[in-house]
């Protein structure tokens, strides 16, 4: 399979020559004459003798590249999968095999700003679909913010999922705790008249989703209900055994001492080797004194105490950290090494210069996944890219609708070409000199 990018005009295609791919199959027929939601949307052509399959990619960006620089989050995950899932379902309604589609990172396409999701079906194709899931299960295990504890569950969750035999993706949609047949008939596009066997009309069905919709709104008002009356009487049941255990343990083994619940960060605070203060040695020693004597737990204010010790020995106060240490730099981020930053020094009078202070550097108009900003109509939210390898400089366009040039030479979309100093790079209108 030979996969190319071209621009024309104002859209970008990416170019699939595929020997298993043929115009002629009910596969082919079906996807070039139906824009099927989730999918993207091609056309045939022919050059020296061979058929191409041009998808339109305007405005979209691959996954690989948009998690090239960021961490993915639970919700996110949530929306690929979700949006997998409704992709399949159109694809039943087509009879259209689900081994057609191509779920590499590279070739799954999400819009930036809404992280939806766009797939390339590739007519003919016949992949291993839950092969593949897994492996795109996997690539977004590695790809999980660690500090997103609820992505990480998921996204482990999902991937253990796929290493089961015979699994679905209902397997996977009930660890995301939704219910395909609701999910497809409050969120999924409802067929045409052509489509239903029993002749309803648009009109019909859609009075029918509005009725699905009111039951179960009414059924979770109904379920409210009987829990505000339950309440009250489960109150004050509570209340009841619970003075009746306090009496209990107070008369017969006595009052017992209130634990102290300690954040879960001190818990697993790890300490580091330093000398101890002459009152926190005094106090660790009385401490063990006690647990050699063999006495009972430690009451509430030691280990209250004890606790805010741990805590003041393993944290320095701020103005001594101010005072006596510097941030040390673990690696030089810059672009030389030496000092000598670059920069595309603006040549038109509304706009800023750009220092590339590390490398690689992308600029758009999107704040949350460039590294600089550039808020103009005509650039495109992940517009350009640049890098550094081997003491030299290289540009690449990234799919961007008005394109990149240098030196007056337009890149082809997703082109890589060798940036030199001095040279002219124009983003969308605006020129730059890069030094």
């Amino acid at each position: 399979m030979k996969i190319s990018y071209r621009r024309e005009m104002k859209h970008n295609y990416m170019i699939l020559e595929s020997e298993d791919a043929c115009k002629n199959t009910f596969e082919c027929r079906m996807l070039a004459s139906n824009r099927i939601e989730g999918l993207l949307h091609f056309h045939l052509r022919q050059t020296d003798g061979k058929d191409q399959f041009c998808y339109e990619i305007t405005s979209k960006q691959p996954l690989s590249r948009i998690l090239e620089s960021q961490s993915i989050q639970e919700p996110q995950v949530r929306r690929i999968l979700l949006d997998l899932a409704r992709v399949l379902d159109q694809m039943e309604r087509y009879l259209l095999p689900e081994g057609c589609i191509m779920l590499e990172p590279d070739y799954i396409y999400l819009e930036p700003e809404t992280f939806r999701l766009w797939l390339c079906a590739v007519p003919g194709g016949r992949n291993c679909f839950p092969d593949d899931c897994g492996r795109l299960m996997e690539y977004l295990l590695g790809k999980v913010d660690h500090q997103d504890r609820d992505c990480v569950v998921l996204a482990y969750e999902l991937y253990q999922e796929t290493r089961r035999e015979n699994y679905g993706i209902e397997d996977l949609l009930r660890l995301l705790g939704t219910d395909r047949g609701r999910e497809m008939r409050t969120l999924g596009r409802i067929p045409d008249k052509r489509e239903t066997a029993d002749g309803l009309s648009m009109e019909d069905l859609t009075g029918e989703r509005h009725m699905l919709k009111a039951e179960d709104e009414t059924d979770d008002m109904m379920e409210a209900e009987k829990n505000a009356e339950r309440k009250p009487d489960e109150a004050r049941k509570n209340s009841f055994w619970k003075r009746f255990c306090t009496w209990l343990k107070e008369r017969f083994f006595g009052a017992e001492e209130e634990m102290v619940q300690v954040p879960w960060d001190m818990i697993f605070y790890e300490e580091e080797p330093e000398e101890e203060s002459a009152d926190s040695a005094q106090q660790n020693t009385g401490l063990r004194m006690e647990t050699a004597v063999g006495e009972r737990a430690v009451s509430q204010k030691n280990v209250a105490q004890k606790s805010m010790n741990q805590k003041s020995m393993n944290q320095k106060p701020m103005d001594q950290t101010a005072a006596g240490q510097d941030t040390v730099l673990l690696a030089d981020l810059s672009a030389a090494g030496t000092g000598q930053l670059c920069r595309l020094r603006s040549l038109e009078e509304d706009t800023d210069d750009i220092i590339l202070s590390y490398y690689p550097f992308i600029i758009g108009k999107q704040e949350n996944l460039v590294d600089y900003v550039l808020p103009k109509e005509t650039v495109s939210r992940l517009h350009l890219r640049i890098d550094r390898k081997d003491n030299e400089y290289y540009i690449q366009d990234l799919n961007s609708t008005n394109g990149t040039a240098v030196e007056g030479r337009l890149l082809a979309n997703n082109e890589i070409a060798c940036l030199q100093k001095g040279d002219e790079v124009c983003i969308a209108r605006y020129r730059y000199k890069f030094e």
